[in-house]
């Protein structure tokens, strides 16, 4: 049996491990050494056993007995770098071919080096998922080729696949396809049931009655007097089916006339009732003639609205047996757009909570999920003036009021009096929203390249100057002043998309053993889920002007887990180097010890 010490003054104790080992000697290291890397080197050259030089001398003396009897005896920290090492899913498999020495001579953790290299990773990133410091991925990266032979990342992988060494760690491993499927888990989940919170908050707020759809409607002018309607041109009423985009009524100018006509038995209804699931437009709604609810103001300019559910009683003295008759009048806020959607008519009790489900969904989580962002923005905005340089933190300060925005846009529109205006920062708003959101999630996982940042601040600056000329372009149709931005936006994301998906998985490939690290991925998503819905359907209609703030919200809460997950990461990188370096502390406190009382014989031997 052979006790060694790592640090020799006259070679590397590693080399000696291998040739003792041949001759069937049972090594035992102890050493100062307790970095993972000597530990896993020194067990895959052989060592029966590792031991810190902090070890008692009872604990070295039951060591001793374990290896003669066959046993390998192992300080705690020791075994703890042996545990990590197993679960980790990206271990080098072992050389096909024995033969191939150069291969055999990398250690652990240059064959880790080796496989971020093959696998595409760059310098910075190899030394951020093996938390290294880019100088020892270097140092690595020379050890390697040295052994290998060769000049270049692409000698050093196609040395490794020829032995056969990388034939088993590529993309279709089954324990790494396996990983990532168990990593995506929480973004399947949060997406389902983000997903599954749409459709039944879009099922609740419609009422268990057979939905309006057959309508008449023609071009209208504003009456005299807005109490009373008379129909002044009856041969200019149209048939058609609902939902109906208003400007294939009119597109000239925004007011518009809609009517329908129903049987009512007396004693029917108790309690009648028109519910309006959605609508953007100043009404005036008359029955029978005569006006029974009017919101916002018709006469130009209308006032600003956004899609709202509306219940409206109707008084049953003016209903009369017989032929009944509904007209309302709209006035839309900006030439060429705006729709009708089916609307109901019942007793208000069965049309109550079906409203009521809808401004859940419109009004009050539209207005937490504001709330909540709102104070992720100051936190964020604390943590600069406190002298913070991540570019997670700056990234999040500068997409969040975007986001804000969109908010505020659904919640209080009548802050912004010209429709014009309205428009533009609605538009302003999303191109923000994905160019700041893409470098913010890109910061997630390393400084975002400087060409992607000139990119999405130009691509922010083309946005901005397309919405609001658009809006203000006098020569530019009606539908084309929104539609313009629209499309434009819509097609960018598509392109977006991919890259997003690219670089979040990159992200999940690192930290794919943090469970923090994937419900991060699974928040950060949830705008793309948007983006996906929308696309799938062709459209949103008006659910979009709740849900995308609400989708806003996973943002924020990625910029907390990552915040969280950061400084998780932080102190157990602090606890492992302040474990090895207290256990390298006692080793040098006890060598100096033993050096001490060895020169204290002599001396007191001269005296």
């Amino acid at each position: 049996m052979l006790l060694l010490d790592l640090g020799l003054p006259d070679g590397n104790g590693l080399d000696l491990i291998e040739d003792f080992s041949a001759r069937d000697v049972r090594v035992i290291v102890f050493s100062v050494l307790g970095d993972e890397q000597s530990v896993l080197a020194a067990i895959e050259r052989g060592a029966a056993g590792y031991l810190l030089k902090d070890t008692a001398a009872g604990q070295m003396r039951e060591a001793i007995a374990q290896v003669l009897a066959g046993g390998a005896p192992l300080t705690p920290a020791v075994a703890g770098h042996l545990l990590r090492k197993m679960r980790r899913t990206e271990v080098a498999a072992p050389p096909a071919d024995k033969s191939d020495t150069a291969l055999m001579d990398l250690t652990a953790r240059e064959r880790e080096v080796l496989m971020a290299l093959a696998r595409g990773f760059s310098y910075d990133e190899t030394a951020t998922m093996l938390e290294i410091s880019k100088h020892t991925v270097n140092h690595h990266i020379k050890q390697i080729y040295a052994k290998l032979a060769v000049t270049s990342r692409s000698q050093a992988v196609f040395e490794a696949v020829q032995a056969g060494w990388l034939r088993s760690s590529g993309w279709f491993r089954g324990s790494l396809v396996v990983s990532l499927l168990r990593s995506l888990l929480p973004t399947l989940a949060l997406t389902t049931a983000f997903l599954l919170l749409i459709l039944w908050l879009e099922q609740s707020a419609r009422p268990d009655l057979p939905p309006i759809t057959a309508i008449e409607a023609r071009p209208a002018e504003l009456p005299a007097d807005l109490s009373h309607w008379r129909d002044d041109a009856p041969q200019s009423w149209q048939s058609f089916e609902l939902p109906l985009k208003v400007c294939k009524i009119r597109c000239t100018t925004p007011y518009t006339a809609w009517r329908y006509r129903f049987q009512h038995v007396r004693g029917q209804l108790a309690d009648p009732a028109l519910y309006f699931p959605y609508t953007d437009a100043n009404l005036a709604l008359y029955l029978n003639g005569t006006l029974i609810e009017l919101k916002g103001q018709l006469a130009a300019p209308p006032s600003v609205y956004r899609y709202d559910g509306r219940l409206i009683r109707m008084p049953l003295d003016l209903l009369k047996p017989g032929d009944n008759e509904i007209v309302w009048l709209l006035t839309i806020e900006r030439r060429g757009t705006g729709s009708v959607m089916p609307f109901y008519l019942g007793n208000y009790s069965e049309l109550e909570s079906p409203l009521r489900h809808l401004r859940w969904l419109t009004d009050d989580l539209v207005r937490g999920s504001f709330w909540l962002q709102l104070t992720a923005l100051l936190f964020a905005l604390a943590l600069l003036l406190r002298g913070s340089r991540e570019r997670v933190v700056l990234w999040f300060a500068l997409v969040s009021p975007f986001w804000l925005t969109i908010a505020l846009w659904h919640l209080v529109p009548d802050w912004i009096v010209s429709t014009s205006l309205r428009f533009a920062a609605f538009y302003v708003s999303l191109f923000g929203m994905i160019a700041f959101s893409l470098l913010f999630i890109c910061a997630i996982l390393e400084a975002p390249p400087r060409w992607l940042t000139r990119s999405a601040l130009a691509y922010f600056a083309i946005g901005t100057l397309l919405a609001l000329g658009a809006g203000f372009w006098p020569d530019l149709d009606g539908y084309w002043r929104s539609a313009l931005p629209h499309y434009t936006i819509k097609w960018s994301a598509m392109l977006i998309l991919p890259y997003l998906v690219f670089r979040l998985y990159g992200y999940l490939d690192r930290q794919r053993d943090s469970l923090m690290a994937q419900w991060t991925l699974a928040a950060a998503v949830l705008p793309a889920v948007c983006g996906v819905h929308d696309a799938v359907r062709g459209s949103f209609g008006p659910m979009a002007f709740a849900l995308y703030p609400i989708s806003g919200l996973g943002i924020s809460i990625a910029f907390c887990l990552e915040l969280g997950r950061r400084v998780l990461a932080n102190q157990a990188r602090m606890a492992r180097y302040s474990e090895e370096l207290a256990a390298t502390v006692r080793a040098r406190e006890l060598e100096l010890a033993d050096n001490y009382a060895k020169l204290k014989l002599p001396i007191a031997s001269v005296r």
